[in-house]
């Protein structure tokens, strides 16, 4: 298994994270790049240890958490799904399926309104990127470009 530390650290990952900050930011949307994705990550380890998640699961939230957001670039409307598909084209040869699967259904669910959540490591990431309401995610502070 990759440890969210190495996730961090891959350049495509930080590439893509970067990318998709810019691109929602030309876009008028909130800030979904690195700083997001850090905090997120933390606060979906943070729950799932407070429900009582497994130390696997518990990393499994992280790196969901963390990467959940990094196909913006490509699509907004899509990114979930592109994420689940991008993820699985880094990593996914070094988790087991199982893993793959928690992690993939994790970043495919989170913004998807009509998902039933298929594992707990979905809903924490829902819930850990959820929580992100920092007053600074709001890029554009001209109430005329925000969109409605």
């Amino acid at each position: 298994m990759v440890s969210l530390d190495e996730i961090k650290k891959n350049s495509y990952v930080r590439e893509f994270l970067k990318a998709s900050r810019e691109t929602l930011k030309l876009r008028n949307y909130t800030d979904h790049g690195p700083e997001h994705a850090e905090i997120v990550s933390n606060e979906a380890i943070r729950i799932a240890k407070s429900i009582g998640l497994s130390k696997e699961n518990q990393q499994l939230a992280g790196i969901a958490g963390y990467l959940h957001d990094s196909a913006n670039f490509l699509s907004r409307t899509y990114h979930n799904y592109f994420g689940a598909l991008l993820f699985f084209q880094l990593f996914g040869s070094r988790f087991t399926p199982e893993q793959d699967e928690i992690i993939m259904q994790a970043i495919a669910q989170h913004d998807d309104v009509l998902a039933r959540y298929c594992n707990p490591v979905s809903a924490v990431v829902v819930l850990a990127d959820k929580s992100d309401v920092r007053r600074k995610r709001v890029i554009v502070k001209d109430m005329h470009l925000i969109k409605n």
